[in-house]
């Protein structure tokens, strides 16, 4: 098979290619479990933690293991994502909230009640399990813990909650 020539792409699969991987201690201090762990695109050396005690934590990746920036985010954090270019950061609640920070303080932007805002079809009250910007971090998607998804828009001043595989006229508008 052909070989990338690309320098920036590395291909793992070969018995050599493990063997370079280097395994950095990040993260020590969260009580309980971390739910969810995403790398800073605009500071590739930072990585956020979200754990079981409601905290959601930067840590540097040089192995110091203390935690460069630490906030509250409630009760039932699930998981967390970032936007592509790094300005935003969503974190998803056993509630069924999202919640939008600001990712150089972590401090709250909007927390959004997905099912709320989308007016119908999502079950209030739901875990969100996942979350995923998509490059231009103006579309959210959202899975929930009952098997539904939804996509927010999130640019412009504008909260759109579009179920997944719903059609445009069941699509609710608020603005923020």
């Amino acid at each position: 098979s052909a070989q990338n020539t690309d320098p920036t792409w590395t291909r793992l699969g070969s018995a050599e290619d493990l063997a370079a991987v280097r395994v950095h201690k990040v993260a020590s201090g969260h009580v309980g479990t971390i739910k969810s762990m995403a790398m800073d695109p605009r500071h590739p050396d930072n990585v956020l933690t979200l754990g079981d005690d409601g905290s959601c934590r930067r840590w540097s990746s040089d192995g110091v293991g203390e935690p460069v920036l630490e906030a509250w985010m409630g009760a039932g954090p699930m998981c967390l994502a970032y936007s592509a270019d790094g300005l935003l950061v969503a974190v998803g609640l056993k509630s069924g909230v999202v919640l939008l920070l600001q990712a150089a303080s972590l401090s709250e932007k909007r927390a959004i009640d997905v099912a709320k805002e989308e007016g119908g079809s999502l079950k209030r009250g739901v875990a969100v399990v996942a979350l995923r910007f998509d490059h231009s971090g103006q579309r959210l998607a959202v899975a929930f813990a009952d098997g539904r998804g939804a996509v927010l828009a999130v640019g412009g001043g504008w909260i759109v909650a579009l179920p997944v595989g719903s059609t445009e006229e069941s699509q609710a508008e608020r603005q923020i």
